[in-house]
């Protein structure tokens, strides 16, 4: 029998949650629309929900990771900042650098 680790990462700042997978698929939804409207049709989430998690991950991290543009001629749109893309790729290379390790680790 082989047994094969799992794990669920999130990242946390005085002790409250930022980022985790959820929230991390949700900034990478943005990224690639620039939309939170698209981005929350595309994970199959409502955009309340969407909207919520955007709103607390700004306010935890006491920084813009998310600016909105509001409509008009351009039609708007949701994009990351530096910030927020700078959070987005460390939880992400986090990840990937903890999931290439733990496969290599069986029992």
């Amino acid at each position: 029998m082989k047994l094969k680790p799992k794990f669920k990462l999130w990242l946390e700042m005085d002790g409250k949650p930022i980022i985790g997978e959820g929230k991390a698929d949700l900034l990478m939804e943005i990224y690639e629309t620039g939309s939170l409207s698209a981005a929350a049709r595309n994970l199959n989430i409502s955009y309340r929900h969407a909207h919520e998690m955007v709103s607390e991950l700004n306010e935890r991290c006491g920084m813009e990771i998310i600016a909105t543009e509001v409509g008009g001629a351009s039609g708007g749109g949701t994009r990351l900042t530096k910030k927020g893309r700078k959070l987005v790729e460390s939880y992400l290379a986090m990840k990937d650098g903890l999931e290439n390790w733990l496969e290599s680790q069986t029992i």
